[in-house]
C-alpha cells in the first residue's frame, strides 16, 4: 500500500475519532439545552416540562481579635441547581437534579438525584440515585448558607443507588429499597410512613453491608414525628445505630435526635427552639446542641436574634447571631446578618455577611 495512501487512512481515523469525542463531550450539556428548551415553552412529547433553578450565595468576612497574625479572613459559598421536579407521562414519571461543585473559575455539574418511576395503581417502582440520611430542612439548618448542612442531612448522610418499591393504602405509604454504593457496599430499607390529622409520622429500617466510618455491617431504626399545629409545630427524628462484631472487630452503638419546636401568636414574635444530641464511638464522641430564636416580621422584612450552645466533646462554644432580611416573594431571600461566636478556648470571632437564596419553577 502506498505512503500517501496510509497518511490519508491515519488523518481519516483521526479525525472520526476527534469527531466522536466532540460529541461525546457535549452529552453533559444535552440536559441543560433540553431544560433551556423547556423554559422558553416549548414542550417534550406534548409535555410541559417542570424546570426548576435555584441559587444559593454566601459572602462573609470574620474578624479574629485573639490571633496575633491574620486577624481579617473572607469566605464565601454558592449552591447552584436546576433540574426536572416532576415529569409525568402515562404510568411513568421522571425526577432530576443537577447541581455545582465549584471550583477555582468553574462550576462542575454533578447529578445530586434521579429518579424514573413507574405506577399503576397503589403500587410504584422507581430506579434512583438520591442522598439519604437523618434531619433535614430544619430551621436552624436552613438559617445560614454557609451552615455545613445546609440543604444536606445532620447525621447518617450518604447515597442509595438501587430499585424501591412504594405501596399507598389510604393514608399510609409502605417503601422497601435495595441498592448499594461503592463505599456501603450492599443497602436495603424498609419503611413506613403516614398522617392523621395534624400529625406526621415515619418509621424506617436500613441496613449496610459495610458501615459508613466502621467497616462492619449495621443497621439502623429510625423514628421521625411531626405535630403542625395552627400556632405550635413539633418535629423529632430519632435513630439507633448498631455496628455488628465481625471477626476480632467489636460491636459499636449511636444515638442521634433532633428536635424542633415553634410557636407564633397574631402581634406577637415567633419563637422557635432547637435541640440536637449525638452520642458514638468515634471523634467527635459526643455532641449537644441548644439553640433558640425570636422572628419578628414586618411586611416583607424579618428580624431574627437568636443564640446557640454546643458542646462537642470537651470544648463548648456560645454563639450570638443577628439576621435581617427581605422575603418581596416566598422564591426570593435576600439576608444581612452579624455574629458572635465565643468558644472555651478565648479564641472570640466576629463575622459580617450578606447571603441570597432565589428559585425558578416549582
Amino acid at each position: 500500500m502506498k505512503p500517501g495512501f496510509n497518511h490519508t487512512l491515519r488523518d481519516l481515523y483521526k479525525g472520526t475519532l476527534n469527531m466522536a469525542r466532540r460529541i461525546l463531550g457535549l452529552l453533559p450539556v444535552i440536559p441543560a439545552l433540553f431544560l433551556l428548551a423547556s423554559v422558553s415553552g416549548q414542550t417534550l412529547f406534548a409535555l410541559e416540562v417542570p424546570f426548576f433553578a435555584a441559587f444559593h450565595s454566601d459572602n462573609h468576612a470574620g474578624y479574629h481579635p485573639d490571633r496575633d497574625i491574620r486577624k481579617l479572613d473572607w469566605d464565601e459559598r454558592y449552591l447552584l441547581s436546576f433540574g426536572i421536579d416532576d415529569l409525568r407521562w402515562r404510568d411513568f414519571g421522571f425526577g432530576l437534579e443537577l447541581t455545582s461543585r465549584p471550583s477555582f473559575i468553574r462550576q462542575q455539574v454533578l447529578i445530586d438525584s434521579l429518579a424514573i418511576t413507574w405506577a399503576r395503581d397503589s403500587f410504584a417502582l422507581a430506579g434512583m440515585t438520591k442522598p439519604q440520611g437523618i434531619g433535614r430542612d430544619y430551621f436552624f439548618q436552613q438559617r445560614f448558607v454557609f451552615d455545613p448542612e445546609y440543604n444536606s442531612y445532620q447525621y447518617a448522610h450518604t447515597r442509595f443507588n438501587g430499585l424501591e418499591f412504594t405501596y399507598l393504602r389510604q393514608e399510609t405509604k409502605f417503601q422497601a429499597g435495595v441498592g448499594g454504593n461503592v463505599h456501603n457496599l450492599a443497602m436495603a430499607h424498609l419503611a413506613a410512613s403516614g398522617s392523621a390529622k395534624q400529625l406526621r409520622w415515619g418509621l424506617r429500617l436500613d441496613g449496610n453491608a459495610r458501615d459508613t466510618h466502621w467497616t462492619t455491617p449495621s443497621f439502623m431504626p429510625t423514628l421521625s414525628v411531626s405535630y403542625l399545629g395552627d400556632d405550635f409545630t413539633l418535629r423529632t427524628d430519632t435513630a439507633y445505630k448498631q455496628v455488628l462484631p465481625q471477626a476480632d472487630k467489636p460491636s459499636h452503638q449511636e444515638i442521634f435526635h433532633a428536635s424542633e419546636a415553634s410557636y407564633v401568636r397574631t402581634g406577637w414574635p415567633k419563637v422557635l427552639l432547637g435541640f440536637q444530641y449525638l452520642e458514638r464511638d468515634h471523634a467527635p464522641r459526643h455532641s449537644l446542641g441548644l439553640e433558640a430564636a425570636l422572628i419578628f416580621r414586618a411586611s416583607q422584612f424579618s428580624l431574627s436574634p437568636a443564640y446557640h450552645y454546643k458542646v462537642v466533646d470537651t470544648i463548648q462554644i456560645h454563639k450570638f447571631d443577628l439576621l435581617s432580611e427581605w422575603n418581596p416573594l416566598p422564591q426570593i431571600r435576600l439576608g444581612a446578618y452579624a455574629s458572635h461566636e465565643i468558644p472555651d478556648t478565648h479564641k472570640t470571632l466576629f463575622t459580617l455577611g450578606l447571603q441570597s437564596s432565589l428559585r425558578l419553577g416549582p
